[in-house]
């Protein structure tokens, strides 16, 4: 479980996050709500080790890891960046290759541990995402939209992690691939996984979160079962922050 504590982050004079609490529990999707400049993606970048915490506390199943970010990854946490960041000129196997490792030391053992340790993990994550074993030696750079957001969820979940923590993944996709990779996300967490979800579009996530948290000048001012923020008027009334529903 991935607990962030009355957590505060500045850009300077500007507060980003203002004394933020949430939690993500094992085998639950949860999304963190909110517009543009609500603080989303700066939760995500807090959790990833991208900007420094002014104060507040981070523990992944009870472990304080708030100063060491290196910790967060060997401890299952995997980040999904907003824009995917992939390398255009890698193949999908390269990606998926690089991301089953959750340290550099990892890493550096990575040709002679490649069939042993890498191979299986790979292959189950291409059953997870067909259509990427059809592209498996394409560079990413040649994908549609689609595709490579699915392989940037791929590649995280081929370190084999208890969480993946995702900002915005949906930016730019059709309906039908908003689905897709809302269907992925819930079926992980049916084995166990932990998701937490920064995303602009509320209607769509809310569909599949089991619980969620509404941003406002980085500020929680609402949070709620999903199906009850789903409920008319309550998603509108929680973006005005209303407090707790």
């Amino acid at each position: 479980m991935l607990q962030v504590e009355k957590v505060s982050v500045s850009y300077g004079s500007i507060r980003a996050l203002d004394d933020v609490s949430l939690e993500a529990r094992d085998g639950k999707f949860t999304v963190i709500l909110g517009a543009n400049g609500a603080g989303k993606t700066t939760v995500v970048k807090a959790l990833a080790g991208l900007v420094p915490l002014r104060q507040g506390l981070v523990r992944v199943d009870g472990r304080e890891v708030s100063s060491d970010v290196e910790m967060r990854p060997r401890l299952g946490i995997a980040i999904v960046p907003e824009r995917r960041q992939l390398w255009h000129d890698m193949t999908v196997e390269e990606h998926l290759v690089l991301g089953a490792y959750r340290s550099y030391s990892g890493w550096q053992k990575l040709r002679r541990t490649l069939t042993r340790e890498v191979s299986p993990r790979i292959e189950e994550i291409l059953e997870q995402f067909p259509v990427l074993r059809s592209r498996f030696s394409q560079r990413a750079g040649t994908l549609s939209g689609g595709e490579q957001q699915m392989l940037a969820l791929a590649r995280a979940m081929s370190s084999g992690p208890k969480m993946i923590v995702l900002d915005e993944p949906t930016v730019g996709l059709s309906p039908l691939m908003v689905e897709g990779v809302f269907v992925n996300l819930q079926k992980w967490t049916s084995t166990g996984g932990a998701v937490l979800l920064a995303e602009q579009n509320a209607e769509a996530a809310l569909h599949f979160a089991d619980y969620g948290y509404v941003l406002q000048q980085g500020k929680v001012v609402a949070q709620g079962e999903g199906a009850k923020l789903r409920e008319k008027g309550l998603l509108e009334a929680a973006y005005l922050g209303s407090g707790d529903l």
